[in-house]
This record gives C-alpha cells, sequence and structure tokens, in this order.
C-alpha cells in the first residue's frame, strides 16, 4: 500500500509514493537520496541554479498559491523592516548584537537553501527579524 503523491526529483522523473511500512521508505529514501545527489553531481550548474531559487523561495514556498501569497506577504514586510532597523541598530551601540543576528539568520537560510526551500523553515529566523524590527522604534538619541 503506498500513501500520498508521487516524489519528482530535479531530474522531472516521478517516483512512486511512500508506503506505510517503515523498512520499505526507509530503503526507497536511500535510493531517492542516492538518484537526487547523482543528479546534483551531473548538473552543477542546474543545481546551483536551484540554490538560488530556494534562496528566495526559502521566505513563501507553501503549498497553495494563496498560502504563498499571504506568506510572501508577510516575509516582505518582516525583511524590509528588519533591513531598515538593522541600519538604524549599526549606527548605534547594537554594531555588533545586529551582525550576530545577520549572520544567524543568513546562515539558517543558507543551510536550508541547498536541499529544500519551504516557508516553514524560514519561520524559526522570525523571532530574530522581530529583534532587528525592534530597531525601527529606538532613538539614536537614547544611546
Amino acid at each position: 500500500t503506498f500513501y500520498g503523491a508521487p516524489v519528482i526529483l530535479p531530474d522531472g522523473k516521478e517516483y512512486k509514493p511512500y508506503a506505510l511500512d517503515a523498512k520499505s521508505d526507509a530503503l526507497y529514501d536511500s535510493q531517492l537520496v542516492s538518484r537526487a545527489i547523482k543528479w546534483c553531481i551531473h548538473n552543477p550548474l542546474k543545481f546551483l541554479l536551484k540554490v538560488v531559487d530556494n534562496v528566495f523561495s526559502f521566505w513563501y514556498y507553501t503549498e497553495s498559491p494563496f498560502k504563498m501569497i499571504v506568506a510572501g506577504f508577510f516575509s516582505l514586510l518582516f525583511l524590509t523592516l528588519s533591513v531598515r532597523g538593522s541600519f538604524k541598530l549599526i549606527k548605534t551601540n547594537f554594531r555588533e548584537h545586529t551582525i550576530f543576528l545577520i549572520g544567524i539568520i543568513l546562515l539558517i537560510n543558507l543551510i536550508y537553501s541547498p536541499v529544500l526551500a519551504v516557508f516553514r523553515y524560514s519561520l524559526t529566523t522570525y523571532p530574530l527579524l522581530s529583534l532587528l524590527i525592534a530597531g525601527n522604534f529606538i532613538s539614536q538619541k537614547e544611546f
């Protein structure tokens, strides 16, 4: 018995959906991973383009177009406000802290981007982005 939709790898081939048996799923996963790695090795430029696409898709890619629009809107809003707040914070005594937060956000994004691009993984960055957004409300006269 199989469950779910077929798996489509970057090579464009469609593979059978998952079974409900853990042992066969583990064996099947290893075959899919092996095929995906071979595709990456034989198509380095396509893999690089996929990573670049994942860097952007990381912020909005979900299972339906409506959710993608909503997720993209909120991500764009968060990113815009956090960039603005970051610039203000860098001009204050929080320069090192701000650079550290930006580094963590970039690291999270880069860790996930070579493998997958799913919006829910970008949610881990939202508390950090919120700290940077707070910079919009800090007056430089306070320091």
